[in-house]
This record gives C-alpha cells, structure tokens and sequence, in this order.
C-alpha cells in the first residue's frame, strides 16, 4: 500500500511538504476544503494506478475539523459514488488523536458506519499528542501507526526503544496491526521486526 502526502508545487520556493503550509490552514475554513479537496484527489489516484494495473491500498489523512462535522461518513460515502472503479477495501483513513479529543461519540459513529462498507481506519502519530487509551478502547479502528519521532531515536535511546515496544504491545493487546512510520535504513527494519512489528512505511522502502 501507499500513503497520500500533500505537497505545495510554490511557483516561487518550489516543492513545498505539508508543514510549510498546513498550519497556515489549521483551524479555518479552508482546512476542511482543502482536505475534501486531497480524499477526492486520492480518489483520482487510486483510480490512476488501476489503469496501470497497480492495485494498491491508499491511505488518506483527514483533519480533525473534518471528521468532527456532521455528516462526514455521509460525505465520504457520496465521494465514493463518484468513482465507482474504488473499491472500498483500497481506502484508509488516518486519523489524529486530536480527532476525536472533543466528541469521541460521534467520532465513533462516523467511522463505524464507513468500516462498516469496508474502508478500514488508522490512527496516526499515536503517542504524540492527547494519547489515551480511551481511544483504543472506543475507537473502531483497524491499525496503529507509531511515530516516526520515537522509530528515529530507538536504535539509540533506551526511552524511545520502551515507548515503540510498548505502542506494539498495546496494539496486539487490541488485535490492531501496528505499522512504523519513518523507516529510514534496515537495522531499524530489522529491530521493528524482532520487536514484532512487521509493517513500516518510510524512504528505505519507498
């Protein structure tokens, strides 16, 4: 599978990541249209890779003010209407802790209705922000992602190595799959793995 990552083609910086220019959309009106724009556009990806005959699961980010609003479930159904070549079992949304800090009900619901079609969910930078095992617990979820912060300073900080063996631990105690973000050479491969986490995205793969 893949992950959906924004970027800014600036006609002046050029190639801008996400953290140049998000923050300056956070908490506005146009952070939820930017995000209907980027599910839209990932729609349009996967449907891009069949043609090549690549069928790939795609991961989706969502904001926090999206997924709050009313009707959100509704909203990804009808996009999925659009392109009916998606299949739902290609989708995946990520989530942030943040997400569900304010409602956690309603969160729930929304995202039981849309696994009840088949999208699967992931909890995204787990550990990093208002971590709670509230969410584990009320979630419905199918995948924990751990924090590239703590994959980067395992292999040598005896802190961050307790804190990725403990997230792995939680997430088989919930029957999740536990993915590790920011996998950047193969002795940190190879460690996730002996740790029990055999999923990972980063530049050493891809």
């Amino acid at each position: 599978g893949a992950e959906a990552l924004a970027r800014w083609n600036h006609p002046e910086r050029g190639v801008l990541g996400p953290g140049a220019f998000l923050p300056a959309l956070k908490g506005t009106e146009l952070e939820t249209d930017f995000d209907q724009w980027v599910f839209e556009e990932a729609l349009r990806s996967i449907e891009a890779l069949q043609r090549q005959g690549l069928h790939l699961p795609l991961s989706i980010n969502v904001a926090a003010q999206h997924i709050q609003q009313p009707g959100f479930a509704r909203w990804v159904i009808d996009c999925l209407v659009r392109h009916p070549g998606v299949a739902t079992e290609q989708v995946e949304l990520e989530i942030t802790e943040s997400a569900a800090l304010y409602d956690v009900a309603h969160v729930a619901h929304e995202l039981a209705q849309l696994r009840g079609l088949g999208i699967s969910v992931a909890l995204d930078d787990f550990g990093t922000g208002y971590s709670s095992l509230t969410y584990l617990r009320r979630l419905p979820m199918d995948k924990i992602k751990i924090d590239q912060s703590f994959v980067h300073g395992m292999m040598r900080d005896a802190g961050d190595r307790a804190i990725v063996q403990s997230v792995i631990g939680l997430a088989h105690s919930f029957n999740y799959h536990v993915i590790a973000e920011g996998v950047e050479t193969l002795e940190q491969g190879w460690m996730l793995q002996q740790m029990g986490c055999p999923l990972a995205q980063g530049y050493c793969i891809a």
